[in-house]
């Protein structure tokens, strides 16, 4: 098994490592983060990225949503 089909088995389960991945693929610094807000997180990623700009906290963001229809067994994972 090499490090990219480890990388896309962790980021199936773990959306941040996509995101570290993505970032560290491109070269991207800064803050990141993943906002889940249901059907709204489209929407709500798009206010986050507004409020961060405005703020003056970034120069430029990058943001987006999409829609995963997730069966049950992923959310059994993190059940304890």
């Amino acid at each position: 098994e090499d490090a990219c089909s480890r990388e896309e088995a962790n980021a199936s389960l773990f959306p941040t490592s996509a995101l570290a991945a993505i970032a560290s693929r491109y070269g991207i610094r800064g803050e990141r983060g993943i906002v889940d807000a249901a059907c709204a997180s489209s929407l709500a990623s798009l206010d986050t990225a507004v409020r961060m700009l405005r703020s003056r906290r970034a120069d430029i963001v990058f943001a987006g949503g999409m829609e995963a229809n997730l069966g049950p067994d992923t959310f059994v994972l993190f059940c304890a």
